[in-house]
């Protein structure tokens, strides 16, 4: 851990939970939890992310900090792993509504991806 994490994140990943630089929040939530905490929206950037901002996973995982190895020492075994570049948790009974998929570049945590919803809909 580089930083501390907010003492309001949890530690484990079906928390669903993300700190986005000092508040944390739990997915899903209100778009209007984060035009509080000063967040805006801009229709003029499609691709924007968040530059700058500091995103830790429950545990204190940090994107651009943690490694596969400190994923699995959080969280346990993924239950899919590709290789060095890709693993997921999901929730048993609830595979394609409720998970945590995370990428890997160069050895550490590149993405996230938190997918926390009550229906499942094929397209």
């Amino acid at each position: 851990e580089m930083y501390l994490p907010n003492p309001e994140l949890p530690n484990n990943w079906d928390s669903f939970a993300i700190q986005i630089d000092d508040d944390v929040y739990t997915i899903p939530c209100r778009l209007s939890d984060f035009l509080e905490n000063g967040w805006s929206l801009s229709e003029g950037d499609p691709d924007s992310r968040l530059a700058g901002a500091d995103l830790q996973l429950p545990g204190g995982l940090m994107l651009g900090w943690a490694t596969v190895e400190d994923v699995i020492d959080q969280y346990g075994e993924p239950s899919d792993r590709y290789e060095n570049y890709n693993v997921t948790y999901e929730l048993e009974g609830a595979e394609y509504t409720k998970y945590l998929d995370l990428t890997f570049y160069n050895g550490f945590l590149s993405g996230i991806v938190i997918q926390s919803h009550e229906y499942y809909r094929e397209y």
